[in-house]
């Protein structure tokens, strides 16, 4: 087989691979958010921030107090200078910006005067039209392609006042009864073998609990599909408004 047959062969596969990585996001909440993401088996840790390492009192020596000090100065001036840039190129952004819209009102004059048409801009309705495609685009696509696992989903409801705690038990199991509907219906919900999903009451506290672990995930050529689709979808929508706009 010839070598730059092997070589697109290879480049296809790794292609085909990356393509094929499925990327999970795993939300943790107990007493605080855990936040993790997971890709190809690689699991990154988002949340909760590593703590603080302890105190070593050996790093306070005098020698170590005067590096520490020379590299917290570097680095503020550092962040001085780049915050420096980063609000010089704001200005010039906001000055050009500025001049461009001098030059298009000067434009637009010129336009009038020579009797070219005044170019218009989409109406409310057809901005509104336009994002409501989009979103149906989307959530076709995302619908077929994204998963939901659902581990564990237990709420205590607690206030203190008996009265207050039922009105907000039923509020809870309303919403929650809702959510995994509209889950249900617009994307692909799996609940585990062991899954809870709970909504109680606690009369004696007037602490609300809860209790989360969900997983989602989608693989990266889904997402490739759903912008692309989403995309075209876009353009098509806008080519079509035009058509109809130069029919009238």
């Amino acid at each position: 087989m010839p070598v730059p047959l092997i070589v697109i062969g290879i480049i296809a596969l790794i292609i085909a691979g990356i393509m094929a990585i499925r990327a999970t996001v795993y939300i943790d909440y107990r007493d605080e958010v855990r936040l993790t993401v997971s890709v190809a088996g690689l699991k990154i840790k988002i949340l909760p921030k590593k703590e603080p390492a302890p105190v070593n009192i050996d790093d306070y020596s005098p020698k170590k107090f005067k590096k520490m000090l020379a590299k917290k100065k570097k680095k503020e001036e550092k962040l001085a200078l780049k915050k420096k840039k980063k609000d010089e190129k704001k200005q010039a952004k906001k000055l050009a910006k500025k001049e461009a819209k001098k030059k298009a009102k000067e434009q637009e004059k010129l336009d009038r005067k020579a009797g070219k048409p005044k170019k218009e801009k989409r109406s409310l309705v057809e901005n509104i039209s336009l994002v409501t495609h989009i979103v149906g685009i989307f959530f076709r696509r995302f619908a077929k392609h994204f998963r939901i696992k659902v581990a564990r989903l237990n709420i205590i409801i607690a206030t203190g006042d008996a009265a207050t705690t039922a009105i907000a038990y039923g509020v809870a199991v309303q919403g929650v009864e809702y959510i995994l509907a509209l889950l249900d219906k617009v994307t692909n919900v799996k609940y585990k073998k062991d899954a809870e999903v709970y909504v109680g009451v606690d009369y004696l506290t007037d602490k609300t609990q809860v209790d989360v672990s969900l997983a989602f995930s989608l693989r990266v050529w889904h997402l490739f599909d759903i912008l692309f689709r989403v995309a075209f979808g876009a353009v098509a929508k806008l080519v079509k408004q035009k058509n109809n706009k130069n029919n009238k």
